[in-house]
């Protein structure tokens, strides 16, 4: 935390979370509470359809990938919450999330947010490396690898 002591402005944090290791702190940098390290604030949903990247750091292009994420319960790591739980959603229920996810952007992005479903959706329909059925709904545990 030597840099944060040279330069604890809100650009120095931003350029620690994105362009460093750091970023898996979390809330951690802001508050310096224990309990915070690996936990994010989360953004609002308005206009989520048209603003990506998705996740803490930007690695997330897709809806899609956000959703297969959670649907298998995230990676596992040393600061996943113990309550994280694979959702076992359905393919339909994904879509169906991911549409209502992108019915959140203001009227004033229609034509963006159309682009950006219609570039999404054939990009999900080619490529989810995200996506793991067996771990969303348990055939596979995380920890038994």
């Amino acid at each position: 935390m030597k840099a944060l002591e040279e330069d604890a402005s809100e650009q120095k944090l931003e350029e620690l979370a994105l362009a460093t290791n750091m970023s898996e702190l979390g809330r951690f940098l802001v508050t310096k509470n224990r309990s915070d390290i690996g936990a994010f604030r989360t953004s609002l949903l308005l206009n989520i359809g048209i603003t990506p990247p998705y996740m803490h750091d930007g690695s997330v292009e897709m809806l899609w990938d956000v959703m297969d994420h959670y649907n298998k319960g995230g990676e596992a790591n040393l600061f996943l919450d113990g309550g994280m739980e694979p959702l076992a959603l359905t393919e339909d229920e994904i879509n169906n999330i991911v549409a209502f996810l992108f019915s959140l952007t203001d009227d004033r992005f229609a034509q963006e947010n159309q682009r950006q479903l219609k570039r999404q959706k054939a990009q999900a329909e080619k490529k989810r490396p995200l996506k793991d059925d067996d771990m969303a709904f348990r055939i596979k545990l995380a920890f038994g690898k």
